[in-house]
């Protein structure tokens, strides 16, 4: 691997260095899942002046408050492009990213995805290990893994700030089947009570106070939170949202800021951004496909690392002048 340089580096510096001032509470950063994998593989990160830096302690001294890390259950039932067992986002891997974020005094955001690999709106697949069990089986799998990850991340010192139960679930939550299959109440309603309630007894067993989210895309998220709340999933702290304008080209800013308005005015939750991307070149510089090939139809900021800047500093401002408290942006590499 060739040294990489991620336009998320670029894109904390400019908040700090923006015109723009955020309130002392409005929380910036982004998911730096992928920066164990690549370093282990001979990548490099450089900063600003190509200079070779940690990305960690580098996203901490340009003023990011806070990393997201994604966590699968066995990702090495999967393989990568490569054909090897994938082992990023296992938990050895988040308890070392853990300790990176938290010695530079960062918070700490932890998606648990509940499977062996990404899960999104298509698929919400659960864990080998669990497939085929008994619902009361299955129910207490899910906690007994919920407080067995955060039991590790506490014994060394590294405890989250806020954990996400799932990730983007739009149609279903730790299916039996590859592609999500719906939602089938109570049945997924007990599911995520079930590990929301296991991060509960988790803090008042340590005397913690771990925040509890749940995850969406922007596409579907008033929809989701009404079908949240009508079926008994309401036990969360904080609303996830996922806004890329590739996926949603119709979108304005100004509609995602109706969309985090009503979220958080409806029910009282707290409301991130906890994904969203914005290219800034179209070049290939390798043989994986680029995650994110277009920058949608609605938004007219250019394909460069200045558009990229400005959409992500107007994002914020939109997100925090409608009450939101934080935008995460996602370096996503896939290994």
């Amino acid at each position: 691997m060739k040294n990489v340089f991620l336009g998320s580096i670029t894109i904390v510096m400019f908040f700090c260095n923006s015109s723009f001032t955020f309130s002392q509470c409005f929380i910036t950063g982004a998911d730096l899942s992928y920066v164990n994998a690549v370093e282990s593989n001979g990548g490099t990160y450089q900063d600003a002046n190509g200079i070779t830096t940690d990305p960690f302690e580098l996203f901490a001294n340009e003023g990011a408050k806070m990393i997201r890390l994604r966590l699968w259950h066995t990702p090495e039932n999967k393989t990568d492009f490569c054909g090897n067992p994938i082992s990023n986002s296992n938990l050895n891997d988040v308890l070392a990213a853990a300790q990176k974020i938290k010695a530079n005094g960062m918070q700490f955001n932890l998606s648990i995805h509940y499977s062996d690999y990404f899960v999104d709106p298509a698929k919400q697949q659960m864990p080998a290990a669990w497939l085929g069990l008994d619902n009361s089986i299955l129910l207490d799998s899910i906690a007994e893994y919920t407080i067995s990850v955060l039991n590790k991340l506490n014994n060394q010192n590294t405890l989250p700030d806020i954990v996400s139960v799932g990730n983007e679930t739009t149609w279903g939550f730790i299916d039996e089947t590859s592609a999500t299959n719906g939602w089938t109440w109570p049945h997924d309603s007990n599911k995520y009570n079930t590990a929301l309630t296991a991060i509960d007894e988790f803090n008042q067993a340590n005397s913690t106070d771990i925040k509890k989210a749940i995850h969406v895309i922007e596409e579907s998220a008033l929809w989701i939170l009404g079908l949240f709340q009508s079926n008994n999933v309401s036990n969360f702290d904080i609303i996830g949202v996922s806004y890329y304008p590739s996926f949603s080209p119709g979108k304005s800013l100004a509609d995602i800021g109706l969309i985090i308005k009503e979220l958080a005015e409806t029910y009282s939750k707290e409301v991130m951004i906890f994904e969203t991307g914005f290219t800034w070149t179209n070049s290939s510089a390798d043989n994986y496909n680029n995650f994110i090939g277009n920058n949608g139809t609605t938004l007219n900021y250019p394909t460069s690392a200045e558009g990229q800047k400005n959409f992500l500093l107007d994002l914020s401002e939109v997100v925090e002048e409608n009450g939101g408290s934080g935008v995460l942006y996602l370096s996503l590499i896939h290994i």
